[in-house]
């Protein structure tokens, strides 16, 4: 990427690939907030089987390549976390992360496969604590694009949104 460019940071939510695009590079700080690898759900359809087995890659050890290596965070979190457990992870991780790197904008994609009763995902995060997260972010004042994500049960990503 060019110098130009402004320094973002990209992730808070599971793993989507875009990893993949920033790995090398230390314009994008990736933060990932994932399920474990190899996390256990329940499940029989392999619609979802196949789902989970591209999802549950959260490595604590992913950390980005070349002029990337450190720019990547991936943290892997145990199904079934709630809003207490997971926001006392995420603002100290984020409050780290903001210090560390200073970026000038941020992406913060809150996926709505993180709620209680998705039918793909592993987590159990209510609408309010996606809020609290984004209500977080914003006490950075730096300008934020937030966006959607997975979320597997309609009405539940309805109402998120």
């Amino acid at each position: 990427m060019h110098s130009f460019l402004p320094k973002q940071l990209y992730g808070i939510g599971p793993w989507c690939g875009s990893e993949n695009s920033c790995y090398t590079r230390g314009q994008v700080f990736v933060l990932f907030f994932s399920p474990l690898k190899g996390c256990d759900v329940n499940v029989a359809d392999s619609l979802i089987d196949s789902y989970l087995s591209i999802v549950c890659v959260g490595d604590m050890y992913e950390i980005g390549m070349e002029s990337g290596r450190y720019y990547s965070i991936n943290v892997p979190l145990k199904d079934g976390i709630d809003d207490q457990m997971y926001f006392g992870l995420f603002k100290p991780v984020i409050q780290s992360v903001m210090d560390f790197y200073r970026p000038s904008c941020i992406v913060l994609q809150c996926g709505a496969d993180s709620l209680g009763c998705d039918r793909l995902g592993c987590f159990n995060l209510s609408i309010k604590g996606h809020g609290e997260c984004v209500k977080f972010v914003k006490t950075f004042n730096v300008p934020t694009l937030v966006l959607g994500g997975g979320g597997y049960t309609v009405r539940n990503v309805a109402r998120c949104w």
